[in-house]
C-alpha cells in the first residue's frame, strides 16, 4: 500500500474510470462497451503489478488517471473532445510497457496505445496518444503549439517530485534500478537531478508551477546534495 489507498481500492477506482470513459455511455467515448474493453483493463492492470515494478506500478497509474480526472473537471473542462480521449488513452498506457534494463520504455508503450486505440477510439486518436507517450520520455515541450492536454500529462506524470513523498518514490526508483552499482545510481541519477535543475521551469503549466515547482526544486536539491 502507498498512501492512504489499499491495492483493492486503487483497482476499483480504475475500473470505474476505464468504465467511465471507455464503455457504453462513457463521459468521453459513449462507445459500445464491447467485451475486448474489459480485456483491454485486465491487461493494462496485469503490466502495471508486473514483479520488478517498484515506483510505476498500479499506485502510480492511479495517481495519474485521479489526478487527470480533476483537471478534465477543470482546467481542461473546455479542451476539444479528441484531445481528451487522446490524453485519456495516453495517462493509461504511458508506463504500460515498463522494463528498467530498457531504453524504449516509452516508443513501445506508444505503439501498444495504437494497438489499443483500434478498439476504444480511432487512428488519429491513436496516433495522438501515441505522440503525447513519447512526450514523457525527456518531459519537455517539443515544440510551440504542444497540445496543452499533453503539457497536464507531463506535469502530472512529474508531479511526484514536488510532494512529501519525494524521498520514497526515489527508494522505489532505486529498487527497479537494483541492477545497477551504487555508483552507477548516483552516476545516473546526478545527470537527472542536474537536467532539471537545469530548466528553467521543471513543469510546463501554470497549475503545477503554482502547486509544485518550488517543492520540487527543495526536493531535487537536497538529494543532490546528499550525493
Amino acid at each position: 500500500m502507498r498512501g492512504a489507498i489499499t491495492h483493492t481500492g486503487m483497482v476499483d477506482d480504475l475500473a470505474r474510470y476505464w468504465t467511465g470513459i471507455f464503455s457504453t455511455g462513457g463521459d468521453m467515448f459513449g462507445l459500445a462497451g464491447r467485451t475486448s474493453n474489459s480485456i483491454l483493463l485486465y491487461d493494462v492492470l496485469n503490466r502495471y503489478n508486473e514483479p520488478q515494478r517498484r515506483y510505476h506500478d498500479v499506485y502510480h497509474l492511479w495517481d495519474v488517471v485521479t489526478k487527470l480526472w480533476g483537471l478534465c473537471n477543470d482546467e481542461l473542462v473546455n479542451a476539444p473532445r479528441e484531445k481528451l480521449q487522446a490524453v485519456w488513452l495516453a495517462a493509461w498506457y504511458h508506463d504500460a510497457i515498463y522494463d528498467p534494463l530498457r531504453s524504449d520504455n516509452e516508443e513501445r508503450s506508444a505503439q501498444l496505445a495504437q494497438h489499443a486505440a483500434a478498439v476504444v477510439a480511432s487512428k488519429q486518436i491513436g496516433s495522438d496518444a501515441a505522440s503525447y507517450i513519447r512526450a514523457t520520455q525527456g518531459h519537455q515541450k517539443r515544440w510551440e503549439g504542444e497540445d496543452e492536454v499533453c503539457l497536464y500529462l507531463m506535469d502530472v506524470d512529474l508531479s511526484g517530485l514536488g510532494e512529501d513523498s519525494y524521498t520514497k518514490n526515489g527508494l522505489l526508483i532505486r529498487e527497479e534500478y537494483a541492477h545497477l552499482s551504487d555508483d552507477e545510481w548516483r552516476e545516473g541519477r546526478k545527470k537527472f537531478l542536474e537536467s532539471f535543475l537545469g530548466r528553467e521551469h521543471i513543469f510546463h503549466t501554470e497549475k503545477f508551477r503554482a502547486s509544485h515547482e518550488d517543492k520540487a526544486r527543495e526536493n531535487m536539491e537536497a538529494e543532490l546534495g546528499a550525493i
